[in-house]
């Protein structure tokens, strides 16, 4: 899988870029809302203004960023998508005819749908989130030493917590997913038979119903 990001380097080192900054924006809007509160309890007007305004900014520019990490991720698992499939196809091409026909037509076209699109789901796009759990941490334990080392043990624990609870669940929904993936090729399997019965059908005037 990591060939396939290799090889769409340039928009990925893009995207990471941008959850790198969407992080950092995210902490400078919580850390400029503790000011506005702090300037409000104070009852400086020009202090509550001037950090309002900074973290309005901060956010707008989290959103922003957050648009365009979603663009360039479906741009980004386009292209992924589609070297996968020119792969598998090249691997097909260059079987023999025996080897070929050990599998049926709904197999492989199975192979290019059903389990490319579990491997976006459960493989490109994960790394987009992996890069996120890791980026969120640093750029959160990197602005809270600046208030108290207790709540960087607090924030990495629930960090930790958010990260690893989920995997309790994941093998679960690993075998659900295989489950899937062969009942579906079973589904394209019959179909493919049924299909290709029309011709016989046909001849015997049976392809109207009843």
């Amino acid at each position: 899988m990591s060939a396939y990001f290799l090889k769409t380097k340039g928009i990925n080192a893009v995207i990471t870029l941008t959850i790198i900054t969407e992080s950092v924006l995210r902490m400078i809007a919580a850390v400029q809302g503790s000011y506005v509160l702090n300037s409000l309890i104070k009852f400086k007007i020009k202090q509550f203004i001037y950090f309002t305004a900074l973290e309005i900014a901060a956010w707008l520019g989290f959103m922003i960023c957050l648009f365009i990490e979603h663009y360039l991720q479906g741009k980004a698992i386009q292209k992924m998508d589609l070297l996968l499939r020119l792969d598998i196809m090249t691997v097909l091409s260059r079987k023999g005819y025996a080897e070929f026909h050990n599998q049926s037509a709904n197999t492989y076209a199975s192979w290019l749908t059903n389990d490319v699109t579990m491997i976006e789901e459960r493989g490109f796009k994960k790394v987009y989130s992996v890069i996120s759990f890791i980026t969120n941490p640093i750029v959160s334990v990197i602005v809270l030493f600046q208030y108290h080392w207790s709540i960087v043990a607090l924030t990495i624990g629930a960090s930790l917590l958010t990260t690893f609870l989920p995997q309790v669940m994941h093998r679960r929904m690993e075998q659900a997913n295989v489950a899937t993936t062969r009942q579906n090729e079973e589904f394209l399997s019959k179909v493919g038979d049924a299909l290709e019965g029309f011709d016989t059908l046909f001849a015997f005037h049976k392809t109207q119903p009843r």
